[in-house]
């Protein structure tokens, strides 16, 4: 991803990442951290970060370091925000164990509407997590919460067993947003590699205990 600055109309800062998605303001962008090709046993692990497009590219890194040419190191930009605990190490996103490894289930992350909260769906150890977090007051005073999806009420508990081989999830997020008509609630949209595995392809629950 490469940072423009509209006035000079120069590329101020570059960096790899994966599904980036931008603020309807503008302001941030929250990303997949990129990792590179890896041998076994390593596994990738989705970390996840924002960055601050009205800072400079310094003041998005936790430990400025150039790269060869004195350039901003491409690898190493943005703040990292969950998993908890995540820092900026190397090979951070690589785990020997596949059972501690995360994923994002959602096809990206979701941006509600006039406000710098962000959520995504994470997937680790078979627990599916809404994951929110809001930036209104900042990256160093961001809030990050989260809940726990119940498969079942995503996926019949009749067919379970049988979609449970067909793919690590059976299921993938589409969209998340807070509908118009009812302002507290979150709506989260499903799809599956295998359609008839879905109990419901919509899944409604409260912004409070989130928030």
């Amino acid at each position: 991803m490469s940072v423009v600055d509209l006035k000079t109309q120069k590329v101020i800062d570059s960096f790899y990442c994966f599904y980036p998605s931008v603020s309807p303001d503008g302001q941030f962008v929250a990303y997949n951290e990129w990792f590179p090709l890896h041998p076994d046993p390593y596994h990738p692990s989705s970390v996840y970060y924002i960055y601050d497009l009205t800072k400079a590219p310094d003041e998005n890194r936790m430990k400025p370091e150039p790269n060869q040419k004195g350039n901003p190191n491409p690898f190493d930009a943005g703040c990292p925000v969950y998993p908890k605990g995540s820092g900026r190490k190397p090979a951070s996103n690589l785990v020997e164990d596949p059972t501690l490894a995360h994923s994002m289930v959602s096809r990206g992350m979701f941006w509600l509407d006039h406000e710098h909260i962000f959520t995504f769906v994470d997937q680790c150890s078979g627990i599916n997590k809404i994951v929110m977090v809001d930036v209104t007051q900042g990256i160093r005073e961001m809030r990050l919460s989260e809940r726990a999806i119940d498969r079942n009420d995503v996926i019949d508990p009749a067919k379970a067993e049988k979609c449970a081989k067909s793919s690590e999830t059976s299921f993938y997020v589409v969209d998340m947003y807070v509908p118009e008509d009812r302002p507290g609630m979150l709506d989260i949209q499903f799809d599956s590699f295998v359609p008839i595995c879905l109990r419901r392809s919509t899944l409604e629950v409260s912004l409070r205990p989130l928030k």
